[in-house]
């Protein structure tokens, strides 16, 4: 049979043909085996558009029905993850990119929806859709850096200019902030806007120092995603904004710490959140034993991080004022810069002979390595040590 036949004849049984042929599909799926249904899911989503071969708002709709679907499922295998990631290495390495994986393939299925309908926004169907489009392509490039953050990973720069490029689209065409109330796809939050989805995700990546567990990431998150609905990107000058985003740079949320030049910035006003973190703290119960909530994280717990959240988001003076008291000392350390060499300087600390503990070489190591003789002049070893020598002359209980 000719290639024009044997399409048409898989078209009575593709799932991307219409919305209707979307719930079909949709109808015959496990109802309560998540892995099973994430295994079908990502069978068909990589497929997209399907047996047509292109993109057309039909095969939209019917990606947005299946999206739908998907949605709960996502979230619940992240429960999981947030839930069992410490318990082993298999584990949390199966949970992960079983949502990995769903996240690369519905951004890959919506970046091909966006290219087939960028030429043709003046269609009435195409102008319906693609608003959703956008949305879902930012939702799941926020899944993207959330997952990076459990793993304490983060953006490179090209994955933020292409974050970037995506609000550009909306902010072209006024849909920024268009309140979506698409009725086909059924999410969970129908009357989101693409600019909250953006903001959220531009929030979230702040957490990027590596200091956050993954349920603490999953945690904040959700507080996020009620707390944004408040907040907007204002224009220059963006009057009695603390935060900025450069449109045309390469990094996210950044404080307004000094005048922006260039570039196309937009400005954030975070007072709303760190009123709500306020308010959070006050709800707090009193007694750190209560029993939290399922999927809770505990209350002394949610305290230390709203504590770290108030100093990310709250006004200057928090952010850079000192945690704990702080009082004069005096002290000598070794400074060691990168990775490998204070990998190395932590391995090698104890294998630096009494004679070469001086109070500088103590905290450094030797860059010879084997250090073995007993004899050994100390001030050779600093001589051999790389690094700089540094004063200390305060410090607080908390280092911080």
């Amino acid at each position: 049979m000719s290639v024009p036949v044997v399409n048409w004849l898989r078209s009575f049984t593709d799932p991307f043909a219409s919305a209707n042929r979307a719930a079909r599909w949709i109808g015959e799926l496990p109802a309560t085996d998540t892995m099973a249904i994430q295994k079908d899911a990502l069978d068909l989503i990589v497929q997209f558009p399907g047996s047509r071969g292109e993109a057309g708002p039909g095969q939209v709709e019917a990606l947005l029905r299946i999206d739908a679907r998907l949605e709960p499922v996502i979230a619940q295998l992240t429960q999981q993850y947030a839930a069992n990631y410490q318990k082993s290495t298999g584990v949390e390495s199966r949970l992960w990119h079983a949502v990995f994986d769903l996240i690369k393939a519905f951004t890959a299925a919506y970046q091909t929806a966006l290219k087939a309908g960028y030429p043709r926004t003046e269609n009435k169907r195409w102008r319906a859709t693609l608003p959703w489009v956008l949305v879902r392509l930012a939702h799941y490039k926020g899944l993207d850096g959330k997952y990076r953050l459990f793993r304490y990973g983060h953006w490179i720069p090209a994955q933020w200019r292409e974050f970037h490029e995506l609000y550009e689209f909306a902010r072209m065409r006024g849909w920024q902030r268009e309140q979506l109330l698409f009725g086909i796809g059924g999410f969970a939050k129908p009357g989101i806007s693409f600019e909250q989805e953006f903001l959220q995700t531009l929030l979230l990546m702040r957490l990027d120092s590596g200091n956050f567990t993954p349920d603490q990431v999953e945690w904040v998150a959700r507080q996020l995603a009620d707390w944004t609905p408040a907040l907007a990107l204002l224009p220059p000058p963006g009057e009695g904004a603390s935060f900025f985003v450069d449109l045309t740079g390469t990094s996210g949320l950044r404080r307004r710490d000094r005048p922006i030049a260039g570039g196309r910035s937009l400005f954030l006003d975070a007072g709303p959140i760190y009123t709500r973190i306020v308010e959070r703290m006050r709800w707090l119960p009193p007694a750190e034993d209560d029993v939290p909530k399922p999927g809770d994280l505990p209350a002394r717990e949610q305290r230390l991080l709203l504590m770290r959240l108030a100093s990310l988001f709250g006004p200057d003076a928090i952010a850079q004022a000192p945690r704990a008291a702080r009082f004069q000392t005096e002290g000598e350390v070794r400074v060691v810069v990168g990775l490998q060499a204070l990998t190395r300087a932590i391995a090698e600390i104890d294998r630096l002979p009494e004679q070469a503990r001086t109070a500088g070489a103590a905290a450094s190591f030797d860059e010879v390595t084997q250090m073995v003789n007993p004899n050994a002049n100390p001030e050779s070893v600093i001589k051999r040590i790389r690094g700089t020598q540094w004063k200390i002359t305060e410090r607080s209980e908390t280092g911080c």
